[in-house]
């Protein structure tokens, strides 16, 4: 992870926040604090039940990617689907003042 570990880790949450609200299920606590992954779907397909990973990893300096993994036939077809996420100072800065406290 970068020098910014402690921004990163805030960005993780609020991430996980936003996906829990979107009907994501957040990973257990040593996945959330030891790997990428943060989060989780199960969706019904034509053959079963299918379950869909939602990771977020450390880009260089002040940003991240979020990215997924869900397989079908094979292949992983959110492979190619990503994308990156800010959380410099500014960013955390606007984002501790619109979080209300808990």
């Amino acid at each position: 992870m970068s020098n910014s570990n402690i921004n990163y880790h805030e960005m993780k949450q609020a991430i996980l926040r936003g996906l829990v609200h979107s009907g994501w299920m957040a990973l257990d606590e040593i996945s959330m604090n030891h790997t990428s992954a943060v989060a989780r779907k199960s969706f019904q397909t034509a053959v079963g039940e299918r379950t869909a990973i939602a990771y977020f990893t450390d880009a260089p300096n002040e940003c991240c990617k979020l990215s997924g993994e869900y397989t079908s036939e094979g292949n992983n077809v959110l492979s190619t689907t990503g994308f990156f996420v800010w959380y410099g100072t500014r960013q955390l800065q606007l984002m501790r003042r619109s979080t209300p406290m808990s």
